[in-house]
């Protein structure tokens, strides 16, 4: 089994990171309701396997929350 990388961000992390982000994108989706919908998704359709590779000692995590 390959190994995973797999970058871990808090929601309101990402939050203030997308609301940054939208004051110069121009992206129509760069809002907080978009920005949940897609968490959710993810959480809903990725999380499975990011704990089948944690499960199996195949996944590295990196904390993405910390500012540069």
């Amino acid at each position: 089994m390959p190994t995973m990388l797999f970058f871990e961000c808090p929601l309101p992390v990402l939050e203030k990171r997308v609301l940054k982000r939208a004051k110069h994108s121009g992206r129509s989706d760069d809002n907080i309701e978009s920005l949940r919908k897609r968490f959710n998704t993810f959480k809903q359709e990725t999380m499975e396997t990011v704990n089948v590779f944690r499960d199996a000692g195949k996944c590295v995590e990196v904390d993405s929350s910390n500012e540069r």
